[in-house]
């Protein structure tokens, strides 16, 4: 509940809590459960490096906490993970490792969001999209960012990105979508892709 949430983070954002790794999967802490894990990071002191928030029924408002206490403290937070949340639009930090969004609402307007991310200047290398509502416009956004740093890199204007892994199965994005994607990874170096189970 966000009661318990509001008790793990107090502990956390003390200075003698040495905790890295802290999953709360299937508690439904809720978007104010997610403000009280925000406001500990926010803190500096949490040390966490990996942190699980599958499964409690947040939406952007407690996804947005905590993408944003992220993004204040640039800290050591790497690896987050909302699979089977509510969230359908977020901005992502730069800082993030890897990010698992896999079974939410995100549909176009998310993807944008997501694409922007996509920058040089991230460290994200593992994204998790599956089980989405991702559609072949959604595609193209994704297709069109990595073709675009792929080209910088080229003329070295700026490095390629440090994303890696895409996960984006159980979308529904047909043939137009793969067709997007397929053209993408010609020329953008991902070592990982899954497109496993789309229509």
């Amino acid at each position: 509940s966000a009661q318990g949430a509001q008790q793990i983070a107090s502990a956390i954002q003390t200075e003698t809590c040495r905790l890295l790794e802290l999953n709360l999967v299937d508690n439904q802490i809720g978007d104010d459960g997610a403000r009280y894990i925000a406001s500990a990071i926010r803190k500096g002191t949490c040390k966490l490096t990996d942190l699980c928030l599958a499964d409690n029924g947040i939406s952007d408002i407690g996804a947005t906490e905590i993408m944003g206490a992220i993004q204040t403290v640039s800290g050591s937070l790497k690896l987050l993970n909302f699979q089977g949340n509510r969230i359908k639009h977020v901005h992502v930090p730069n800082s993030l490792e890897s990010l698992n969004f896999s079974h939410n609402q995100i549909a176009l307007e998310g993807a944008c969001l997501i694409a922007a991310s996509i920058i040089p200047q991230s460290s994200l290398r593992i994204l998790h999209l599956g089980g989405n509502s991702l559609d072949a416009e959604s595609m193209r956004m994704i297709a069109e960012t990595l073709k675009r740093v792929s080209i910088s890199h080229e003329v070295g204007v700026i490095r390629q990105c440090a994303l890696a892994e895409l996960h984006l199965e159980a979308n529904n994005f047909g043939d137009k979508g793969l067709s997007y994607i397929a053209d993408a990874i010609r020329i953008y170096s991902l070592t990982t892709l899954n497109i496993s189970n789309n229509q």
